[in-house]
Parts: C-alpha cells; structure tokens; sequence
C-alpha cells in the first residue's frame, strides 16, 4: 500500500512538472521516456547478502539510486555521472542542492568514510545485481 502512494505521488510530481514545461515552451507531451517504476530493494538480493535490516532501508535507498547510471550502462563508475548528487556526497563537488544533514540522519551518511562504505557496498551491489541471469 504505501508503494502504490509513493509511486502515485512521484507521477503527480513528473506530471505536474511536464505540464509546467510544456506550458512555458508551448509543447506537449512527456518529457520523460518510460513511466516512473517503483522497485522495493528492501529484498533485493544485494541487499539480503549485505545482511541490511529494513531500518536501514533508507541506506540502501541511499546506495541503489548512485548506482542507477552504472547499471544503466552510461558510465563505469557513479562519479562519473555529472548529474548525481554521489559527486557531491563522495566531496568531489559541492554542489548546493543536497542536505548532507538529511542524509546523515536517515541515510547513515558519514563523509569521513563515504568512499570506503560506498566501495563496499558497490562490490556487494555489482556481484549481486549486475550478475544476474
């Protein structure tokens, strides 16, 4: 139940967000390529073999989302893709637009071992989900 509110309430926003675009640049249509998927990683088996619990689901969350562009095949590594907010988290960028503080608190986010948690976590996450059938 409380997927299908999050995943309705994430359509609203990109459709509400289109429509203001579309409106300001006298176009229409979507401007995104597939409808929004809500996935529940809290059982994914990278997840089950890094033994997380579902308090730190958020963590994982965290975690899954700076992977996305490496999964995707559009770089090799997450710091390599300019539009994730991993550049600013790992202290390669200091961007404005990310709560380190947010992240701390419900994320686990620790800049001081940022990098060495995240390398662990990718080579659970890379064994595990990248080298599936």
């Amino acid at each position: 139940m409380e997927i299908e509110r999050l995943t309705n309430g994430i359509r609203k926003l990109l459709s509400g967000y289109a429509r203001i675009v579309n409106k300001k640049y006298n176009r229409e249509g979507s401007l995104f390529r597939q409808k929004t998927k809500a996935k529940n990683i809290a059982e994914a088996d990278w997840v089950v073999k890094s033994n997380c619990s579902l308090t730190d689901y958020c963590a994982r969350c965290f975690d899954y989302i700076h992977q996305n562009p490496v999964v995707a095949g559009l770089v090799d590594h997450p710091e390599e893709w300019q539009y994730s907010s991993y550049r600013d988290y790992a202290g390669l960028r200091n961007g404005s637009l990310c709560n380190k503080e947010l992240a701390a608190k419900y994320c686990g986010y620790d800049s001081r071992q940022f990098n060495a948690q995240f390398n662990q976590i990718q080579k659970d996450f890379i064994e595990c989900f990248m080298n599936k059938d």
